[in-house]
Parts: C-alpha cells; structure tokens; sequence
C-alpha cells in the first residue's frame, strides 16, 4: 500500500507528500488528518 510504503521512508502524509487518490477502502480516510485540520492550509 502506499501509505505504508511512504510512512517507512520517513515521509509524512500530508507535511511531506500528497496523496491525490485512493481505493476507497473502509476507513482509510480517517487515518490521516487533512492539510486543513493539521495547519498547512495557512501556508497555501
């Protein structure tokens, strides 16, 4: 999965990388906060 995959690297869902789409799987969208609720959105 490539969440799993970025997360081993080091690399962080939203602060380092965007993830544009994903299989709609039951509860993925939950574990990751958006960039709106986390403080980048004012760096937009």
């Amino acid at each position: 999965m490539v969440y799993q995959t970025l997360l081993a690297q080091g690399l962080r869902i939203p602060q380092d990388v965007a993830v544009v789409g994903y299989d709609n799987m039951v509860g993925i969208g939950d574990l990751f906060f958006t960039a709106a609720l986390n403080g980048a959105a004012s760096a937009l």
